[in-house]
């Protein structure tokens, strides 16, 4: 996987890029590495478990609801919570969504099982100060989501 990494990139000025994170105890907090293709393949099990490979399917569909199952619902608001997944309710459907950035790269990840849509955005550059990069990747996803529930 290090050799196909892209090279990250700092927001402030300095010579070569950032070095990849490496977290033994908890590589899933900064230093997973994965492919848009495995991720997306990801989210497409998870807006249908029951389309997910797998030699064992009744578990594996199991551990894929449970990861979506809403476990908290944020104070004075709608949003929920699952296991890693942010939910946003909208009119017709939900949007899970997860983002993240390490130094050199920013990432998201979002689905909607009502309206069947995935998006993955990576970038190879650290996360902005503004959040940018993650809230176009959020208004792309609700977008594709309210097309598709809107256009049934």
């Amino acid at each position: 996987m290090h050799a196909r990494a892209s090279a990250g990139h700092r927001l402030l000025a300095r010579p070569g890029p950032p070095p990849l994170w490496e977290i033994p105890g908890l590589p899933g907090a900064g230093a997973l590495r994965s492919s848009t293709r495995d991720v997306l393949g990801l989210l497409d099990a998870l807006t249908d478990p029951a389309t997910a490979p797998g030699t064992a399917p009744a578990r594996l569909t199991a551990a894929l609801a449970d990861v979506t199952r809403p476990r908290l619902v944020v104070p004075r608001g709608t949003a929920r919570m699952a296991l890693v997944w942010n939910i946003r309710p909208r009119p017709g459907f939900d949007l899970y969504h997860h983002s993240g950035g390490t130094r050199g790269s920013t990432a998201f990840a979002g689905f909607s099982p009502q309206a069947g849509v995935s998006l993955v955005a990576l970038a190879n550059r650290a996360p902005a100060p503004n959040g940018a990069f993650i809230q176009q990747a959020y208004s792309a996803l609700r977008g594709l989501a309210t097309g598709c529930v809107e256009g049934a």
